[in-house]
């Protein structure tokens, strides 16, 4: 362990302090960072994950889920599919595009998602043991995330930025910032950037 890990409110687990050495540092603690989050601990490499948010976010963001990122999913969990099954809502309700004028407007048309008689759709299911899901990203951070906190030894420092690295023959070094402005410097073998493309 590169430091001792306390509880937080939600139940999430933070550093508290950030460490000065770690293996893997990944920056982003959405779908991605913690995917690979989970990845690394299945495999019993420590890490940490550094988010320059306070807490995961509740604004709606992504929520279409494809097969692939399913199998993703499955491969580093395989309890995580079934809980983004069980979570999502049922295919009916969101498998078309719908054109209205407004929400509540005269509908000019629809499109479905899948093609006529969600051909697509089964085509997929012929290739994959995974479905296609619709959950909101929020509730899936919050999955992963609770997944990556059962795990040794993913854990999160949050309210930290990433302001700049050097890499030289040996290591990588990376500059964290808190909120109140504090600077430390963390080192680690790899620099892992998942925190969007902005």
């Amino acid at each position: 362990r590169v430091s001792p890990a306390v509880p937080s409110r939600g139940g999430m687990r933070h550093y508290a302090a950030p460490p000065h050495r770690a293996p893997v540092v990944i920056v982003g603690a959405g779908p991605v960072g913690l995917t690979l989050s989970l990845s690394l601990s299945r495999y019993g490499v420590d890490h940490l994950l550094v988010d320059r948010a306070q807490a995961p976010t509740t604004h709606p963001q992504a929520h279409y889920i494809n097969t692939r990122t399913m199998e993703i999913l499955r491969g580093v969990d395989r309890r995580l599919p079934e809980c983004i099954e069980a979570l999502s809502e049922p295919l009916e309700h969101w498998r078309r595009y719908v054109y209205c004028t407004s929400v509540q407007g005269l509908k000019i048309g629809a499109m479905d998602h899948f093609g006529p008689g969600m051909a697509t759709l089964r085509s997929l299911q012929g290739h994959s043991p995974q479905r296609v899901a619709h959950l909101p990203q929020p509730k899936l951070v919050r999955l992963l995330l609770d997944a990556a906190l059962q795990q040794h030894p993913s854990t999160i420092l949050w309210g930290h930025e990433v302001t700049e690295f050097r890499q030289d023959d040996r290591a990588v070094e990376v500059q964290l910032q808190d909120a109140a402005g504090r600077q430390t410097a963390v080192q680690c073998a790899y620099l892992v950037g998942a925190d969007r493309a902005h």
